[in-house]
């Protein structure tokens, strides 16, 4: 746990989904050193932080971004 939410202010999300959703710091460090290893620019740890950005690249923007502002609205504290 890094403390983020908590300085986003979106500490309504902490745990939900369980390790399914969240990648530890060392899973993220790990991989981002693997991947500078290997010359990879982009480094995307854990399936749904893969999914999620998969979907933000290829929604439209205007289906996308009220999602988001809904999602968001009800995570901050």
């Amino acid at each position: 746990k890094t403390g983020f939410n908590e300085v986003a202010g979106i500490t309504k999300i902490d745990g939900v989904g369980g390790n399914f959703v969240w990648v530890t710091a060392e899973r993220v460090a790990k991989e981002a050193i693997q991947g500078m290893d290997c010359n990879r620019r982009i480094v995307i740890p854990g399936f749904i932080a893969q999914a999620q950005t998969f979907g933000g690249r290829y929604t439209p923007r205007i289906i996308l971004l009220p999602i988001l502002k809904q999602v968001f609205s009800r995570l901050k504290s």
